[in-house]
């Protein structure tokens, strides 16, 4: 008992003497089958959460990634681009923007952003990386992927591979939350190092011995019962379309009875004249008068159709998304303009997922590509229209903007530079004057210039307007 006490002590991190670097294995039983259950109902079984899921992952896939880099000397400037970068409001972003190119520097061509662009390993395309980590990341709470560097340069990856979150599993973890390494379900022989393994993932408030901070929980977890109602209704609505069940008994009025042949007779009249989808809100004649028992309500009456809309807009609401732009719910729309709820659908719901990607991918590759901190992976966000100023208003504070020169007003607008030197002079209104060349002359305006501590004969104090005059 004393020395399994001691070992459990030592892997949440209670004896303090015991190194914190030991290879102890933390089993993940309980994560494992909450993968295998959000798998098979979030994105296999549920309509609606799976389009939720693959709009973001498509959203993200869409922008490529690109390298910015701090000019030295100014690193006030480099703050303030991460912390406009990471905000989630559009205006923000356009001001990150136009710091690129004066104070922040952007390098769109390098040999880290093909990888990741183009082919990050032989069976996938940037694009598709980069939709099946966001996909694994939203299902799963954890999005993985395992780098493969020369043996001459470790840290610089070549290539990269997506992993399953449900086969991988954190070695020598601490209560404080320390990874020293990763086992692969399939490979348990072999630890795969910490600076190997990109990690994306979403916070986990389950603090447990089994699991202290380190594997994330998909926001979906959140939505279970909205979900498991969502799919009782849509099961509830196929058994419907399909006659499924017996609705009722019918039986012969006035309490008269039948024959056990007639009543055979009875029910392959009902079998060959009612039942099935042919026969929906046919009218079917009888000889004689007929009772009619309910068994159950009807799908109508169990509003299985409008609790199955506020299941969906509650699914689409954990991952901070618009029903009325997503799953096309035109009775829950409170947006009057529909631009601006896509807008809200990618400053809430796909930039945030960015971001995290951003973090983990500048924090796993940078040191080996770079050996410091003064580079940052972003994903390139003006691809969305969504968030880009709308021409007119664009044009509008461009033309009062005289402090810009008219070939950076160009590039705000998106058109090539001119080689003309005067485009890249600085034209300033011709009525505008220093602020100390400015002298304000008040006399002849009725104001006495002197001001007079007292009060004068004919006025009721200083500077007051004479009105015989």
């Amino acid at each position: 008992m004393n020395k399994f006490l001691s070992k459990l002590g030592s892997i949440i991190g209670l004896d303090r003497t015991n190194s914190l670097s030991n290879s102890i294995m933390i089993g993940l039983y309980t994560f494992d089958m909450d993968c295998f259950k959000l798998i098979e109902e979030v994105y296999k079984l549920n309509a609606d959460a799976f389009t939720c899921i693959d709009w973001i992952a498509q959203k993200v896939s869409e922008a490529p990634l690109t390298l910015y880099h701090k000019i030295p000397g100014k690193e006030k400037q480099w703050q303030n681009f991460q912390r406009l970068r990471k905000s989630h409001d559009s205006r923000d972003h356009v001001k990150a923007a136009r710091m690129v190119g004066s104070e922040v520097e952007e390098i769109p061509e390098h040999e880290l952003l093909t990888i990741l662009n183009k082919r990050p390993n032989k069976t996938m395309t940037g694009s598709l990386f980069m939709k099946g980590l966001t996909i694994n990341l939203l299902t799963m709470g954890n999005g993985f992927a395992v780098g493969i560097a020369p043996p001459t340069s470790p840290g610089k990856f070549k290539e990269i591979y997506l992993q399953d979150p449900r086969k991988m599993r954190p070695v020598a973890a601490s209560q404080l939350g320390e990874v020293k390494g990763w086992k692969f379900t399939l490979l348990l022989e072999k630890t795969i190092p910490v600076e190997d393994v990109l990690h994306v993932r979403y916070f986990n408030p389950d603090f447990t011995t089994e699991n202290p901070y380190i594997m994330g929980m998909s926001p979906f977890t959140a939505a279970a019962m909205q979900i498991d109602s969502s799919n009782k209704g849509a099961n509830a609505l196929s058994r419907a379309f399909d006659n499924g069940g017996a609705m009722g008994m019918l039986s012969p009025a006035n309490g008269s009875k039948i024959t056990p042949e007639q009543m055979q007779e009875l029910q392959k009249n009902v079998n060959q004249r009612i039942k099935g989808v042919e026969n929906y809100k046919s009218i079917v004649a009888a000889s004689a008068p007929m009772d009619w028992l309910e068994f159950g309500q009807s799908i109508v009456d169990l509003n299985v159709v409008e609790a199955g809309l506020n299941s969906s807009r509650k699914i689409a609401n954990v991952v901070h998304l618009k029903s009325e732009v997503v799953l096309n719910d035109k009775e829950g729309s409170t947006y009057n303009n529909m631009k601006e709820a896509r807008k809200a659908c990618i400053t809430d719901g796909v930039f945030p997922v960015q971001t995290m990607i951003e973090d983990c991918l500048t924090e796993w590759l940078v040191p080996g590509w770079f050996n410091d901190d003064s580079w940052y992976i972003a994903f390139d966000r003006s691809v969305y229209p969504e968030c880009q100023p709308d021409m007119t208003e664009k044009v509008k504070w461009l033309k009062d903007a005289w402090w810009i020169n008219p070939n950076e007003k160009r590039k705000e607008m998106d058109f090539a530079t001119d080689g003309d030197p005067n485009m890249d002079k600085i034209y300033a209104p011709a009525n505008l004057k220093p602020i100390e060349d400015l002298s304000l002359d008040v006399t002849g305006i009725g104001f006495d210039t002197e001001i007079d501590d007292g009060q004068d004969e004919n006025n009721q104090g200083a500077g007051v307007p004479d009105e015989e005059n």
